[in-house]
Formats: C-alpha cells, structure tokens, sequence
C-alpha cells in the first residue's frame, strides 16, 4: 500500500508531462503554419498591387501616392501599407499606422538592397505585426518598395 502512491504520483507527473511537451509542440506547428499562411496571403496581396504601385511611383505625384495607400491600405485584416523610394524614404503610409511607423523598419532597406521581397515580424503599436516588403522596379531600374502591415 504504501508503495501505490508514490506509483501513482510518479505516473501522474510523467504524463502531465507529456501531456505538457505534446501541447507545446501542437502550438509550435500550428503557429508556423498560421505564419506562412499569413504570410502566402500577403505575397499574393502584395503581388497584384505591385503593378499599380509601380506607376503611381513612377508618376511621383504625392497625391496620387496618398490616394493609393488610402484605397489599397484599408483591407480587412491589413494594419495598412507604406511606399518608399529607392533611398527607403518614406513616400505615403497609411493613416492606421502612421503614428507607429516614423522611421522605415530594417527589412525595407534589406529588400532594396537585395531586391528580393522579404518578410519581417515585429512589435509595431504594442501589437505583433507580419510585415512583407516586396521591391519595385521599372526597367531594371530600383523606384522604390511596397510595404504591408498585417
């Protein structure tokens, strides 16, 4: 009898255990493929608005850039987008996020620099934030990049 509990307690603490690291691995897997789920949305996004963003850059009007960020930057589940130039300079963002992005975040000066798209997360407004960044060029030539903010 007195040898039951220890047993019982050893066998309970294994399989909390088990339990505990199976959890942990389920949430794991299930995190990154929530991820690459956000982040397969946002290349498709991003890829249809290339096109558009290339000749609003190209045309270089402010008010033709602001009026692309507002129509395309309040999509349900988007926090907004960005447009740089080539310098990464900030050339219109939308209103959801413009109190939280003064500065570009590194990955846009790492997408013109390796003009390939690349995605980033991080805190932005105390809120976790996947950020896709996907370069723009006309003609072989750098005219800036594309920023969206899930």
């Amino acid at each position: 009898m007195k040898i039951i509990r220890p047993i019982t307690a050893a066998l309970l603490t294994i399989v909390t255990l088990l339990a505990l690291v199976f959890t942990s691995l389920q949430t794991t897997r299930e995190e990154a493929r929530l991820y690459g789920d956000l982040d397969a949305r946002a290349q498709i996004l991003g890829d249809s608005l290339v096109e558009t963003a290339r000749v609003t850059l190209s045309q270089g009007s402010k008010k033709h850039l602001e009026r692309f960020v507002s129509k395309f930057g309040d999509q349900e589940h988007l926090r907004g987008i960005a447009l740089f130039n080539e310098k990464a300079e900030l050339l219109a963002i939308s209103k959801t996020i413009e109190d939280f992005v003064s500065s570009p975040p590194k990955i846009v000066t790492s997408t013109l620099l390796y003009s390939a798209p690349q995605t980033d997360n991080q805190k932005i407004g105390g809120k976790n934030t996947h950020i896709r960044v996907i370069p723009i060029h006309q003609d072989g030539t750098k005219l800036g990049s594309l920023a969206l903010f899930y």
